[in-house]
This record gives C-alpha cells, sequence and structure tokens, in this order.
C-alpha cells in the first residue's frame, strides 16, 4: 500500500500546484504550505508502514 500512497499523495499535490499556479498566482505561498501539508502527511504515512 506504501507506493500507492506515495504515487496518489504524489499526483495529488502535483496536480493542486498546477491548479494554484495557473488560476490563483496570488496564492502561491498559500499552495507552498499546503504542499508542505501534504509532504508530512506522506511522511506520516511511509512512516507507518
Amino acid at each position: 500500500m506504501r507506493g500507492c500512497c506515495r504515487h496518489y499523495l504524489n499526483f495529488f499535490s502535483f496536480g493542486l500546484k498546477r491548479l494554484f499556479e495557473c488560476f490563483y498566482p496570488f496564492l502561491i505561498s498559500f499552495n507552498d504550505l499546503f504542499c508542505y501539508k501534504i509532504i508530512f502527511w506522506l511522511y506520516s504515512c511511509q512512516k507507518q508502514e
């Protein structure tokens, strides 16, 4: 399940980053914060395995 979890979270963060960069360039700082939370979530998911 670890590989599946990593793939899903990477796709989600990448898609969200692209969406924010395209449509909300003034929210890049917020996007970076959100991506950091996604990375932390990914780390926690791997740690549980």
